[in-house]
């Protein structure tokens, strides 16, 4: 919903799968909607995706997943 409304999107996730299932989603949104889309491949615990922004959005327990046993 937030492409289709025309703002841009920083998209981070460390697994492949995920990140493969947000391309073949994208297709589907056409070119457009695709083009505001950046997506990065990195562990949050370790995020650097240069610049700042003005709000982050962490959805569905996100930060429940981000440590382990060892952290």
């Amino acid at each position: 919903p937030l492409l289709r409304h025309g703002l841009a999107v920083t998209a981070v996730d460390r697994a492949p799968a995920m990140l493969e299932r947000l391309r073949e989603r994208l297709r589907d949104e056409g070119s457009e909607v695709a083009s505001r889309c950046r997506i990065v491949a990195q562990d949050v615990r370790a995020l650097d995706v240069g610049g700042g922004y003005r709000l982050a959005i962490a959805p569905f327990n996100t930060l429940l997943h981000v440590g382990d046993h060892d952290d």
